[in-house]
């Protein structure tokens, strides 16, 4: 009766005007959980959504998604654009819900709750496909997951693709097992088709893409070919350390050694100009790409400078007071970085009398330049600064 209050299409069957209208003596409101009916129930005695379905939790995103779905089957369609809306605030608020909503999208959704569900995910990929919570993107199955990045993702950019397919495929490894079952491996190798192999860092694609599987190996070594070409990497170490023959030493620097992605490594110098946090990695001629080392809010991190929203290091930033200055330790590998995180020294900002730490002297004409630091200089690099191997790579 209480329910039958609020939905039309329950009013028409229990409440016939004559016998040979009313359908039958009992109404059957189909598959749904029993937590879903109580909602419905809550919802027509009390006029408003249960507290429960209010929380930003997993399960109240799915208890919306029947709600609604309950609610538009039977003719309630008040408390279906309701839990709607709550829905979509909760998305706003939480785009890494917006899997399980979209998993949880029946046909009667499929223009509200799904599409909305779709937009969250292309607005927000990062949030919405790569969180910490490996149950918020296993609720996807293959079909879901390939039509997402297929048809909805198009446009991402490659190294995003290949985070977005491993995180998912991370969640498809049954326990006990250390790879993923072969129907969603393939699935996976398929999202990868679309990846453009031959603009990714190199180093990225040995390191990290090869590892992966998802590739053949002469696809690999072929695409490391091309990506040398279109990188114009050059193998020779000095052609490197002639690209970083001048070294500032007027502000404040940052000495990045030990990541695993190769190219993160090296002197990363401050941008006085930028209101932000700011240390930047130029590009030389072992990589055209630069690299930023900055800080966002409580968090540092290390990305390329055409994305910074993409990391391969993250490290949590030292207490107020010393936040200028990225932690020397703790650092973590992002899903894009390789295995191992690097260590960050410091190097503050100093006069020209403190040149000789950095095997510099100053010339006639009053530029800086970098002398020959081999073992049979006087000018060789003392220990105050690590050595050349460490700053420019073997």
């Amino acid at each position: 009766f209480i329910v039958a209050c609020r939905a039309e299409g329950l009013q028409k069957v229990l409440y016939a005007k004559d016998d040979c209208d009313r359908l039958c003596a009992e109404v059957t409101l189909g598959e749904y959980s029993q937590d879903a009916i109580e909602a419905l129930v809550e919802y027509c005695f009390g006029g408003e959504i249960p507290s429960k379905l209010k929380e930003e939790t997993p399960n109240a995103a799915r208890g919306l998604c029947e709600l609604a779905d309950l609610a538009k089957t039977h003719g309630a369609r008040k408390i279906a654009d309701e839990a709607y809306q709550m829905a979509r605030r909760l998305m706003n608020r939480l785009p890494s819900l917006a899997c399980i909503v979209y998993s949880k999208s029946t046909f009667n959704l499929r223009s509200t709750f799904k599409s909305y569900a779709i937009q969250t995910i292309q607005d927000c990929p990062i949030e919405s496909l790569v969180g910490d919570d490996d149950d918020l993107i296993r609720v996807l199955d293959g079909e879901g997951f390939s039509t997402i990045l297929g048809e909805h993702l198009e446009d991402i950019d490659d190294t995003l693709r290949l985070r977005i397919i491993s995180r998912w495929l991370r969640t498809k490894v049954p326990e006990g097992q250390e790879n993923a079952d072969p129907e969603s491996f393939a699935v996976a190798k398929k999202c990868a088709q679309k990846v453009e192999l031959e603009y990714m860092d190199p180093s990225y694609l040995l390191n990290v893409v090869k590892e992966s599987g998802l590739f053949a190996v002469d696809q690999i070594e072929e695409a490391i070919v091309k990506a040398r070409e279109y990188h114009n990497m050059g193998s020779a170490p000095a052609s490197r350390k002639a690209s970083m023959a001048t070294v500032r030493t007027d502000i404040d620097r940052v000495l990045v050694t030990g990541a695993g992605l190769d190219s993160i490594n090296g002197l990363y110098h401050r941008e006085p100009d930028s209101e932000e946090v700011m240390y930047t990695k130029e590009e030389d001629s072992d990589c055209e790409e630069s690299f930023g080392l900055y800080l966002w809010g409580t968090t540092w991190g290390i990305a390329s400078a055409m994305d910074l929203s993409n990391n391969f290091y993250v490290c949590t930033a030292a207490p107020s007071g010393q936040q200028q200055q990225p932690p020397a330790h703790g650092w973590k590998t992002e899903m894009t970085g390789v295995y191992p995180p690097p260590t960050c020294q410091f190097i503050g900002a100093s006069s020209n009398q403190d040149s000789d730490c950095f095997g510099l002297e100053d010339s006639s004409d009053g530029a800086t330049k970098r002398v020959s630091t081999s073992p049979k200089s006087k000018h060789a690099l003392p220990a105050c600064f690590p050595s050349e191997e460490a700053l420019y790579g073997n």
